[in-house]
């Protein structure tokens, strides 16, 4: 479903003002050259590894933990935290986003080695690893932005207190953390659908996003 609406999107020549202009209305704080220029590449499912001090961070912290299988996990010289796998990456020469595609799910709030680490926390610490000196950002396209969803309450507590992701992330500069939140955008499916092309051809593909997201 991700895949279609995305390729199907790509077809107007606007599709990524468009897309832009509805993630600022959910982050303000997005800059309006965002949407200047050459549209981005677009990459699905990309894989990325975990970052470097992260790695680091969670294999003493298991490597010091009572759970005699988590002492024997960090011995072993693979990854503690496998790759992850982002749902969509916008690519241009000044930025990087991943985004999050949830269109009947809810976020994962833990990984398997770490049960405070959730899916949120995990793709900021990875964009912001892979971004170098561009711009990092952090988009979800999802059904709902109702506090009913883990991801909105999480995306809402890290608002209004920046520091509870700067304390899962202290190896990252507090500064980037921060305007990486002021530019979280929760974007919902029912927003993207008017921006598909009207093609008796993706009909089913509209039915079946707004079966789903009700």
């Amino acid at each position: 479903m991700t895949w279609n609406v995305v390729e199907q999107l790509r077809i107007r020549t606007d599709w990524w003002q468009a897309v832009v202009g509805l993630a600022k209305k959910h982050a303000s704080a997005l800059a309006d050259s965002l949407a200047l220029g050459s549209p981005p590449s677009v990459d699905l499912w990309r894989q990325v590894p975990s970052p470097r001090a992260y790695e680091r961070a969670s294999r003493k912290r298991m490597a010091d933990s009572n759970d005699a299988d988590w002492r024997n996990r960090a011995a072993n010289r693979r990854p503690v935290e496998g790759p992850t796998e982002v749902d969509i990456v916008f690519e241009g020469p000044g930025f990087l986003i991943f985004v999050e595609a949830k269109l009947g799910s809810d976020m994962s709030m833990r990984t398997t080695y770490d049960p405070s680490r959730n899916q949120i926390e995990r793709n900021i610490d990875c964009v912001l690893e892979s971004a170098g000196n561009r711009d990092a950002l952090f988009w979800m396209f999802v059904k709902d932005r109702q506090g009913e969803f883990e991801y909105a309450k999480v995306v809402e507590a890290y608002r209004s207190d920046i520091g509870r992701l700067q304390s899962r992330l202290p190896h990252r500069d507090p500064e980037l953390l921060a305007r990486l939140v002021d530019n979280i955008a929760l974007v919902e499916w029912r927003e993207l659908l008017p921006l598909l092309p009207g093609i008796p051809e993706l009909a089913d593909v509209r039915a079946e996003i707004c079966r789903r997201i009700g």
